[in-house]
């Protein structure tokens, strides 16, 4: 059987094959192997990649409007366990995609309004070329599950990481409840941590709207799930 890596390579069509002498100029001077990375201590002003994004020409998208990201192709949801973006620098981040025990490692970096995605991966990049995203309007896998499972379900958890001292956080999830944020975490929470309040399961995946407040300050917006946990911090 093909190895996973290599099938997702072709199958959600990411990169393009080549037989010139790879440049891998486009990647940043980074030594350590990111595989497992899930830090979730972004740093930077990262707000650039917030949002859907398309291959050029080809039928590929990524969703990174969350912070765990979702590749979307043929109109389906590629499945597996995704990390959260590990961000290096405010333009160069780093995440992995599992299945089956397979790991691949990709990385995001800023190129004028676009990004370039490519693997990072020896091995793969002997045969594959990075391959150019640019800003899309729709993500066409919106509401969809991944893999056809129609029990899957997502969870997102809010959190903060101080103490702002104005009392606890009361976060609305539309159409699904509230809860109330009791503390923070300094180095962010283990995604499915109940801990301090903050956690909604069982969702189906989509967009839902959120709002949240404490004493005279307010947070409202919306945020994609199609990830099996994502987790969102409220900032002033």
């Amino acid at each position: 059987m093909r190895n996973f890596k290599f099938i997702l390579m072709f199958s959600i069509a990411l990169l393009i094959t080549s037989c010139e002498e790879e440049d891998d100029s486009y990647l940043d001077p980074y030594t350590e192997d990111p595989s497992g990375q899930d830090s979730g201590n972004n740093s930077g002003s990262t707000a650039w990649a917030k949002d859907y994004w398309k291959r050029d020409n080809a039928g590929t998208y990524l969703d990174l409007t969350s912070s765990r990201p979702v590749f979307c192709a043929n109109g389906e949801i590629v499945g597996g366990t995704y990390s959260q973006v590990d961000w290096h620098s405010t333009n160069v981040g780093y995440f992995t995609l599992t299945n089956a025990g397979d790991v691949v490692n990709f990385e995001i970096r800023k190129n004028g309004n676009g990004l370039i995605l490519a693997p990072y991966d020896p091995e793969v990049q002997q045969t594959h070329d990075p391959a150019n995203y640019s800003v899309s309007s729709s993500f066409p896998c919106n509401g969809n599950d991944d893999g056809g499972n129609e029990n899957e379900t997502v969870a997102i958890k809010f959190w903060t990481n101080q103490d702002y001292n104005y009392g606890h956080i009361s976060v609305s999830l539309n159409g699904v409840g509230s809860s109330q944020l009791s503390g923070y975490f300094s180095g962010g929470p283990n995604c499915n941590s109940t801990d301090y309040g903050g956690y909604f399961s069982g969702l189906d995946p989509g967009t839902y709207s959120y709002s949240a407040s404490c004493q005279g300050y307010t947070w409202s917006g919306s945020v994609n799930l199609q990830a099996s946990c994502t987790t969102f911090q409220l900032t002033l």
